[in-house]
């Protein structure tokens, strides 16, 4: 039987709430279920499981790019600031939701394959951030393109903002954060 696109919807919005205040492991599909106003047996025709709705939610994370500005920036310094802004923003929007996908991939073989997909395609964007950086001659001595991608994905890590955030920092503070530590890691 199809599932409207109603029901979908109305049960990732409730989805991402619960698992954001109860966690992933706490929230049961009848608690997905009476959240979103439907029956049990919609989830299941619509997601086949609650790893099923993770993952749709998952999915709906866009990937994180390079802004294609990095490209036409002055400097290096107007680089990482425009990135570190972008990573910030970024975390704004997707941190609570990027590490209930991440805890709940430490059971989850299918989700883990899922997380380990979009951690490799951050890092790819930050390899392609450091031989920008090495293309304009401004990547630090002595560190390697791997090296700074790790350091970036490391520095950017949604769980160091989420973890940030908690201590009440705002989010411009962590993007400041960010860049100084960006610019101090990568930069000549």
């Amino acid at each position: 039987m199809p599932v409207r696109a109603a029901t979908r919807r109305d049960v990732l919005a409730a989805a991402e709430i619960l698992f954001r205040e109860r966690g992933y492991t706490r929230t049961s599909v009848h608690d997905l279920a009476e959240a979103a106003g439907v029956a049990v047996q919609s989830i299941y025709n619509a997601f086949g499981s609650k790893r099923g709705v993770l993952a749709a939610l998952a999915e709906g994370i866009p990937g994180y790019a390079l802004d294609p500005r990095i490209r036409t920036e002055r400097d290096a310094a107007s680089v990482v600031k425009l990135v570190a802004g972008r990573l910030a923003a970024e975390h704004e929007r997707n941190a609570d939701l990027r590490t209930t996908v991440r805890e709940a991939a430490a059971g989850d073989v299918q989700l883990a394959a899922l997380e380990q997909d979009r951690r490799e395609g951050r890092l790819a964007a930050y390899r392609e951030l450091a031989r920008e950086l090495k293309r304009r001659d401004a990547l630090a001595e002595g560190v390697a393109i791997d090296e700074a991608a790790l350091t970036v994905g490391v520095l950017a890590d949604a769980q160091t903002y989420r973890l940030l955030r908690e201590r009440g920092w705002t989010q411009a503070r962590y993007e400041r954060w960010l860049e100084r530590g960006l610019r101090t890691q990568l930069l000549r």
